[in-house]
C-alpha cells in the first residue's frame, strides 16, 4: 500500500524529491486552522 499527503501541495513537493525541513504548527493566526510547512530540497535528487 503506497501512503501519499491528502494535501495537492505536500503532494507536489514531496513527489518532487523534497524532505519535510520543519513544521510551524501557529504560524497562520487566520481564523481558519492551517500548518506552515518549510520543504527542503536536496539538489543532487532533484531531476533535470
Amino acid at each position: 500500500m503506497k501512503h501519499t499527503p491528502l494535501d495537492p501541495i505536500a503532494q507536489f513537493h514531496l513527489g518532487n524529491s523534497a524532505f519535510v525541513h520543519s513544521v510551524h504548527g501557529n504560524a497562520i493566526t487566520a481564523p481558519s486552522v492551517g500548518t506552515l510547512v518549510n520543504y527542503l530540497y536536496e539538489m543532487t535528487r532533484v531531476a533535470q
